[in-house]
């Protein structure tokens, strides 16, 4: 059966002015791909035929459907060849560029550390920027952005809520949080251990543990670990707080922040969800070595600011739209979950000193938090 070319328009609105979506191109052929990539650039994701595949090419088309001057088109990773060649690296998951008849970018070609859908947005825009196509998009919020250094006042000891030293215990020293371990975790020498494997959770149960929400609100945690070989090397996931709200991945040295917002909005049943991923190309943690990290979570100001064995990095700026969607749902923070969680690949190491707040800490509380328990 001859396969056909179905183009579907989309229409999208920002703010008060509307924006027509690019056509999405199904059941692309070979032809079709010459055809309609020598008219204007097409954007492929590589995808395949399952229920998961479906949802992420409903995702792809959702996150892309703002650029004008472009076509999209879902591909099957398997069936590639057949549409057609390129030389240049692929895997499912990653964004293809074809123009005049030719594959002329992938994104896992160029960066193997491209994740989620905002990070190849922006990749795509500059390489259509430097390909001369004549496209209209909307712009994403700037990622990184310089930190605010304020110094004063430091008080470290002002809303800290929970402190876990390991020393022989899994008690809190100063709040009623507790770890619940499972049978690939173990206490040994003052620090946790976790062998790929998800090793419990942190349960807070007084009311000063953050909840994140309509009313938003900020928390610093800190902690050491130290990562050993043997894991998974791709995608070791060091931790979790709440039900994925904040992942932070460990991927050939680079720290990876998936930021993410889900539910059902009030008087609907439809369950909806966004998430973005950043990646922290300057970070380089290695195997066998001891790091700290500690992390400000600030809401109001779309920020999450990190510092890597106490240097401060550039702040994360999360999107508008995920600050939307974090108004929409009612998302509590109820654990921190070091290691494994579902199909995740799991963090091999230890983690030690673990500090929680329920407030943002400022850049010379930062750097007192960790003098006092960095690397100690």
């Amino acid at each position: 059966m001859k396969k056909i070319i179905s183009i579907l328009v989309l229409t999208f609105s920002i703010v008060s002015s509307a924006i027509a979506a690019p056509a999405v191109l199904t059941n692309l052929s070979k032809q079709g791909f010459n055809r309609y990539s020598r008219q204007k650039p097409v954007i492929i994701f590589l995808s395949i035929g399952c229920n998961i595949g479906d949802h992420y090419n409903k995702q792809f088309i959702k996150n892309f459907k703002t650029m004008q001057g472009v076509y999209l088109s879902v591909v099957d990773y398997n069936n590639k060849y057949s549409i057609f060649y390129t030389p240049l690296k692929m895997e499912v998951g990653s964004i293809l560029i074809a123009w005049k008849g030719k594959v002329v970018a992938s994104s896992v070609h160029d960066d193997e550390f491209l994740f989620g859908y905002n990070q190849q947005y922006m990749w795509a825009i500059k390489h259509l920027k430097k390909m001369g196509a004549r496209i209209q998009y909307q712009p994403l919020d700037n990622a990184r952005i310089a930190p605010v250094k304020r110094n004063y006042p430091v008080n470290i000891e002002k809303g800290k809520t929970s402190q876990f030293f390991f020393n022989g215990n899994l008690q809190d020293a100063i709040g009623k949080g507790f770890f619940k371990l499972n049978n690939k975790s173990r206490l040994h020498s003052g620090k946790l251990y976790i062998n790929g494997s998800s090793s419990g959770n942190i349960t807070f149960t007084h009311a000063r543990f953050p909840k994140i929400g309509n009313t938003t609100t900020p928390f610093t945690m800190s902690f050491n670990f130290i990562q050993k070989k043997g894991g998974f090397l791709n995608q070791n996931v060091l931790f979790e707080i709440g039900n994925r709200f904040i992942t932070v991945f460990i991927n050939k040295g680079k720290l990876i922040f998936k930021i993410s917002a889900s539910g059902r909005p009030a008087g609907c049943q439809k369950y909806d969800h966004y998430r973005e991923y950043y990646t922290f190309y300057e970070t380089n943690i290695s195997y066998n070595t001891y790091h700290n990290i500690i992390l400000v979570w600030k809401p109001q100001q779309q920020r999450l600011s990190v510092m890597i064995d106490g240097k401060r990095l550039k702040d994360l700026k999360f999107s508008t739209k995920l600050k939307i969607f974090f108004s929409r749902f009612s998302i509590p923070i109820s654990k921190v979950l070091f290691g494994r969680n579902g199909s995740s690949h799991g963090f091999r190491g230890a983690i030690d000193d673990l500090v929680i707040f329920n407030r943002a800490l400022n850049h010379g509380e930062m750097k007192a938090l960790y003098r006092l328990f960095g690397l100690k």
